[in-house]
């Protein structure tokens, strides 16, 4: 891509707001059949990191793995 395109792009990256954890723990419960808390210990809230397409969050599973 051209520079210009490329650096707008950049900025607009780092601008985007990460997803509630309200909204993302409703959607791992779908996921996981309403079983999220019974197969991790702990998720934290607040994201660890975040790419284009996702966000990160630290967590552990029953067996204490993270």
């Amino acid at each position: 891509m051209p520079e210009p395109v490329s650096k707008a792009l950049a900025r607009l990256q780092n601008q985007v707001p990460s997803l509630p954890f309200a909204v993302l723990e409703a959607n791992l419960q779908r996921l996981y059949d309403g079983r999220l808390y019974e197969l991790f210990e702990s998720i934290e809230p607040t994201p660890a990191a975040a790419a284009s397409l996702g966000q990160v969050h630290r967590a552990r599973d029953r067996q204490g793995r993270r």
